[in-house]
């Protein structure tokens, strides 16, 4: 099979959970170029993502909400009965603790009225009553402050407004699937209790100085405020767009332009989630004013982000200080942060540029982000869950480093809800409708229903196998003629795509990157076929990244590769090179780790010896597993960057008095 050779960085690389549910009531995404589509207008049918959204559904939310409820976690729901004055005992956990519940109940909100989940709903019902509960006269909710007694907006204070986001985004996707107010009534209360509180005119700005490593303070009357966390810029913004009410949307800006100053960042240098958060409000308020500033400092920081900012996976953070990112570069693999919780505030913000712009380039590092960043973070059966991602391991000594292994509980248990409601929501992502124009944006089995402007009813079914195959066949159901644009995108990392409807050629551009418009007649019956050539190919390491000289990584499609010792077993990972020339057969194996394309081809195993020249070097067969299902076998080595210089080895340290081999003589 032949091979692209593409010499590349590593930089190259949903509609928001709390936007997934339904058309906005009022303002609808004013600025955009493209529009969402409701979540119950999109079902997934045989293909990729159904089996991993139905574990998430099933295994994975019961999971989490047994956690929640009667596990090591459960102290989570009970804080809020601390705070209600309804249990006698310390409340307990970080002082974050409180979004984790947010999170969940907005996941479970979206399943409300879908097949097998039942208990969801009842649980989810148990644990509005049990939140609601804690709420003061006033709106205030935070168990935080009110369990311990702590000031309001106060230094002493956390998660204010980011716990008003995450409220306000389960009670918006309540309302949106069942028409019950109770939950948004009482997120609207605190979110106007914020308002009151801190956006007066003659209060702003408060602004500190902000550092580099902490660019979110500021101040409340003469009272050091720290924001903590951003994600109120996106839940205003949907307020917004659910009420009518301006002073929402003015006060997301309010938050950005004089609290946290966003305006006058030159780059992304603090906690990865935050920033990516932040980024994702900046593009949501751009959607609804139109305020240019903000689409341009958004686009700066998308520059930044691309200038060596990210991994191949599109995971982001590199630092374990501050969960941050790095400097330009600044990319290690074995000790990467790229957090899940990151990975997925990237996909909010690539979903975004890509409703403001329509640009292909946004939907493909959305698409890389979630069969990669995204999708490694959870198990294959939807349970257990990483915090951190990184793109080499040694797992042979896995009890040394329990922190790299997946797991049901995290003491910080922010990544696992967080999961849920991405996977809750996904079937938004897949496809856009602006008027008669139709956009598909993900490949995967699936059916979109939507009524054109001049009353027709589309049914468009889509079948494949996508990523594995390269074909997508798409059927038209009509219930009478209609006209329509249908947009196909084609892959940036795609050459030589193909199309035709009724059999009939369509002209498509020989390389990637681009939406394939094919605007025509439609009508019941017809189909759509394209295909997407997808051959191994080979990126190079960046030299200005430490940890890729003298490397290479393996992709297929949009997913990107890596070596398990497991599937390598003759040969130690740290002594695998792999030639820059290497031919790679692709085999589907329907009994591996849920099915999935693996590659082969010829390597080299080189063993150093301790003096220069005594290297041996002996061929060897490579075997190579998609990134995303690594660690779903016993602990083992792993690596996503491979050798393809042998200098860059390690070589066996030379014996000496304290180390090496001592005999009884000695």
């Amino acid at each position: 099979m032949s091979i692209h050779r593409v010499a590349i960085t590593v930089c190259c690389a949903v509609w928001t959970a709390s936007a997934t549910a339904a058309e906005p009531t009022h303002a609808t995404y004013k600025y955009a170029k493209l529009r969402p589509v409701p979540r119950r207008a999109v079902t997934f049918g045989d293909g990729f993502w159904k089996p991993r959204v139905d574990a998430s559904r099933t295994a994975g939310m019961r999971v989490v909400l047994d956690e929640y409820l009667t596990g090591k976690s459960k102290y989570i729901t009970r804080n809020f009965q601390v705070a209600a004055g309804t249990v006698d005992e310390p409340r307990q956990g970080g002082r974050n603790s409180d979004e984790f519940l947010y999170k969940l109940m907005e996941a479970a909100s979206y399943y409300v009225g879908d097949e097998d989940t039942g208990q969801i709903v009842r649980d989810l019902d148990r644990i509005i009553d049990v939140v609601l509960a804690a709420q003061l006269d006033d709106g205030y909710l935070n168990t935080w402050v009110t369990a311990t007694g702590k000031r309001r907006f106060s230094s002493e204070s956390w998660m204010e407004y980011y716990y008003g986001a995450h409220l306000m985004q389960a009670g918006l996707a309540h309302r949106r699937i069942t028409g019950e107010t109770r939950l948004f009534d009482a997120a609207r209360k605190y979110i106007d209790l914020l308002h009151r509180e801190t956006s007066p005119p003659d209060k702003w700005p408060f602004l500190t100085e902000p550092t580099d490593a902490w660019p979110y303070k500021f101040k409340h009357e003469e009272r050091l405020y720290v924001q903590r966390h951003p994600d109120a810029e996106m839940a205003l913004v949907e307020l917004y767009r659910e009420t009518g009410d301006k002073k929402y949307l003015d006060f997301s800006r309010l938050i950005m332009e004089g609290g946290e100053n966003y305006l006058k960042r030159e780059g992304l240098v603090s906690h990865a989630v935050k920033e990516t958060l932040l980024n994702a409000g900046a593009i949501d308020y751009y959607l609804e004013s139109g305020d240019r500033r903000f689409f341009d400092q958004v686009g700066r920081m998308w520059a930044d982000l691309n200038r060596g900012k990210m991994y191949i996976t599109g995971g982001v953070g590199a630092r374990h200080a501050g969960e941050a990112y790095g400097d330009n570069y600044e990319l290690p693999n074995r000790s990467a942060y790229a957090e899940t919780c990151a990975a997925i505030s990237n996909v909010f913000w690539q979903w975004r540029l890509l409703l403001a712009t329509g640009e292909a380039k946004y939907a493909d590092l959305m698409e890389r982000v979630l069969y990669n960043g995204f999708l490694a973070g959870v198990s294959l059966d939807g349970t257990k869950f990483f915090y951190r991602n990184p793109l080499s391991h040694r797992g042979s000594n896995a009890g040394k480093q329990p922190d790299e292994l997946r797991h049901t509980y995290w003491g910080c248990s922010c990544c696992p809800p967080n999961i849920q409601r991405l996977f809750a929501s996904l079937q938004t992502y897949v496809y856009t409708a602006t008027d008669s124009h139709v956009g598909v944006h993900l490949y995967t089995g699936s059916t979109l229903r939507y009524m054109l402007p001049g009353g027709e009813e589309l049914t468009l079914v889509q079948k494949t196998d996508y990523p594995w195959s390269e074909d997508v066949q798409f059927d038209v159901a009509l219930d009478k003629p209609g006209r329509f644009t249908l947009s196909l995108r084609i892959p940036g990392w795609c050459h030589g795509a193909s199309a035709e409807v009724n059999g009939q050629t369509v002209e498509v551009k020989p390389r990637g990157g681009y939406y394939l418009a094919i605007d025509r007649p439609w009508r019941g019956g017809d189909v759509v076929r394209v295909k997407l050539p997808m051959p191994p190919r080979i990126v190079a390491g960046d030299r200005r990244v430490a940890d890729q000289v003298g490397r290479l990584a393996i992709l297929r499609g949009p997913i990107v590769y890596c070596l398990e010792s497991h599937d390598n077993p003759d040969a130690d990972l740290d002594q695998i090179v792999v030639p820059e020339d290497i031919e790679l057969s692709a085999r589907f194996e329907p009994g591996l780790l849920g099915g999935v394309v693996t590659l082969s081809g010829k390597a080299q195993l080189v063993r150093h010896a301790v003096e220069p020249g005594e290297t041996t070097i002996e061929p060897t067969t490579i075997k190579a597993i998609p990134y995303y299902v690594w660690a779903n076998r016993e602990p083992c080595d792993m690596d996503v960057w491979l050798a393809c210089d042998a200098e860059i080895l390690p070589r066996p340290k030379r014996p000496t008095i304290a180390f090496g081999k001592m005999t009884k003589h000695e």
